[in-house]
């Protein structure tokens, strides 16, 4: 239905920038090049949704390593200041493990754990929810209670949905838990009416399309 698929768009975890809706489209290495010597951290962002949205992101993996390696002296021509704040890193870092998750990259993942781990506390929301964008695409039992903790003690309805669908879509007996208590233990029916619809639509989808089939 439409608005399953609205849902599915949703439970991608795309970051929010607000700019102008785009169409779907081809991101080459010139182009997030160019973007990012804009220094304009929106549309970095919204370039940054439109490689998450691509099939094929071959070309443009390398580069976003380089850029998590943190190589200036291969890219000397780029703003660094702005590639290495966490709002475009965080953007770098989901990218890089949904790629792995893919099995398109052959990455360890622990780096990238440990630095999503630092930002839960972050003040900026949106690098909080790309944190815990991460944290979903590496998919790892250790994380399941640091996502939780965000969901119940960040007084922010978006850090609790990201976390909500982030927990839906992971593979682990301990992130359905982790959606447990978080229905249980929440005391808003808003929230609480919440997980138990992404839950439910989600665990159907998941064993029509053997989501979780590694």
């Amino acid at each position: 239905s439409a608005s399953f698929d609205k849902l599915l768009l949703a439970c991608l975890c795309l970051s929010v920038a607000p700019t102008h809706a785009s169409e779907k489209r081809f991101v080459s290495v010139p182009d997030l090049q160019a973007d990012l010597r804009t220094k304009n951290i929106d549309l970095i962002v919204q370039t940054m949704n439109d490689i998450k949205r691509m099939t094929y992101t071959g070309q443009i993996l390398p580069f976003l390593q380089d850029l998590w390696l943190e190589k200036r002296d291969v890219h000397p021509e780029l703003p660094w200041e702005t590639v290495v704040s966490d709002r475009v890193k965080v953007e770098v870092a989901e990218i890089l493990m949904r790629a792995r998750q893919n099995n398109f990259v052959d990455l360890d993942s622990e780096p990238f754990r440990h630095y999503a781990r630092s930002l839960i506390d972050s003040k900026d929301v949106m690098v909080v929810w790309g944190a815990i964008r991460i944290l979903r695409a590496i998919d790892d039992v250790r994380d399941v209670d640091v996502i939780v903790a965000a969901a119940q003690t960040r007084s922010n309805m978006g850090i609790f949905r990201t976390a909500v669908l982030s927990l839906a879509w992971m593979c682990n007996d301990a992130a359905a838990q982790g959606l447990t208590r978080l229905e249980e233990e929440s005391a808003d029916h808003e929230q609480k009416a919440f997980v138990k619809e992404i839950r439910q639509k989600i665990d159907a989808f998941r064993l029509e399309s053997n989501w979780c089939a590694k």
